[in-house]
């Protein structure tokens, strides 16, 4: 099919198909979700998460929201998630932060999740910059928290999370396993689909976070002033480039692409031989360590193995999750991989396989909203936790930018 008769189509589906419904009903419940002070509950009904927030879905509800013209509510959840994180008292944010509420003397109570994820915090940190770099954020919102922001980006930017000491004393110890060689931001509880537990990595998704989080806070420190922060985050930026370059790259049927994950082992760490949908994170974060080719490679090789025809289906087809170091496919999709490939798409121009995905979501998708897991069973599709906050904000991110790349409005009207 020609890209023009596919973009055509496409724009007949976002306008009255049922991917037009899936879109609308899904954008509002995530836009209406949003409790006064900002919590952002994660799921909605009966829901598998509860109605507490998952901070690291700051950073992707702030790239829909502003997409969509949205800016006010989007600082109303950043706020929650750094006050929240002041509440905790630790230099980072919460992994998970209840609502808040008050004793019989008028004491804040709140609960959170302290599980230390590193690409967590900088999802929070990336939405706070680019929200002040937009223009659109208040001059409080701006002014309260750069200290804050930038004392937990700084933790991040040492040991023990990044692996870097220029002083290390090698004359001394001149057999030690250097720091300063890996260059790369370590996550102590990277949270996985593969396996469903949490990973003690260095990941692609940390090492695209971090640099898109060091960028924008150094532009945002360069208009405020502060050349001390800005010089040494675009150091780390530099750092982090050459420790992308050498550890988080491989060599695949000739081609040079992005490692999923490195397994630290005591020493330089080794290359994790499978890959999958958060190879492509550099799409979320919009920002690539390396040469675009990189990532053409890395997802050319990916959709090799896991594009696949969909079954219980008309013949539609769809990316699979991932493979393991076997070769064995995931068959099941989440909402943000879907989300994070179209976006890919719209950079390449591949419409043909954008109308893909909006027939195989008209075909599977078995509720009014789009659901976090879409897995094929015995006897068809199974769907779980429709309307999840971070899938569902990574998803309609894309159909929002899709929808302005074919002349709509970002956001949809409602009924």
């Amino acid at each position: 099919m020609r890209q023009t008769e596919a973009r055509e189509l496409i724009k007949k589906h976002l306008e009255t198909g049922k991917i037009a419904e899936i879109y609308r009903n899904t954008y509002y419940s995530l836009l209406d979700r949003v409790a006064e002070n900002g919590c952002y509950p994660e799921s909605v009904g009966e829901g598998g998460y509860g109605a507490v927030m998952f901070c690291r879905t700051t950073g992707a509800v702030d790239a829909l929201l502003r997409e969509t013209g949205e800016y006010e509510t989007s600082e109303k959840i950043i706020r929650f998630a750094l006050d929240s994180a002041r509440r905790m008292g630790l230099r980072r944010i919460p992994h998970i932060a209840f609502q808040v509420s008050y004793g019989e003397n008028g004491e804040t109570i709140q609960n959170f999740s302290r599980d230390d994820q590193a690409d967590g915090s900088l999802h929070v940190i990336l939405a706070w910059a680019r929200l002040v770099l937009s223009g659109k954020a208040s001059y409080a919102f701006e002014e309260e928290y750069y200290s804050e922001v930038k004392g937990y980006l700084n933790a991040l930017m040492n040991q023990p999370y990044f692996y870097y000491e220029p002083n290390c004393p090698r004359d001394l110890y001149p057999h030690m396993f250097p720091p300063e060689s890996l260059c790369l931001v370590f996550n102590c509880a990277f949270e996985h689909s593969r396996e469903n537990r949490r990973w003690s990595v260095f990941d692609i998704l940390t090492q695209s976070f971090a640099g898109a989080a060091l960028e924008a806070m150094s532009a945002v420190a360069e208009k405020r002033g502060d050349t001390e922060s800005a010089d040494f985050w675009k150091e780390r930026i530099f750092l982090l480039r050459q420790g992308v370059d050498t550890y988080m790259t491989q060599e695949v049927a000739g081609k040079k692409c992005y490692l999923e994950m490195r397994i630290p082992d005591g020493g330089w760490g080794k290359p994790f031989g499978a890959m999958g949908f958060f190879n492509w994170a550099p799409i979320a974060a919009q920002w690539e360590a390396l040469d675009t080719e990189v990532l053409d490679n890395t997802i050319d090789y990916i959709r090799q193995k896991t594009w696949r025809q969909a079954p219980y289906t008309n013949g539609q087809y769809y990316m699979a999750t991932d493979f393991d170091e076997n070769g064995e496919i995931n068959p099941a999709i989440l909402g943000k991989g879907i989300g994070w490939d179209i976006v890919y798409c719209l950079r390449t121009g591949d419409f043909d396989r954008i109308l893909s995905w909006i027939l195989f979501l008209e075909e599977v998708n078995h509720c009014d909203l789009l659901a976090e897991n879409l897995t094929p069973g015995d006897d068809g599709w199974l769907i779980s936790d429709g309307g999840n906050g971070e899938q569902c904000c990574w998803w309609c991110w894309a159909i929002a930018k899709l929808r302005k790349e074919l002349g709509l409005p970002a956001a949809p009207a409602r009924n």
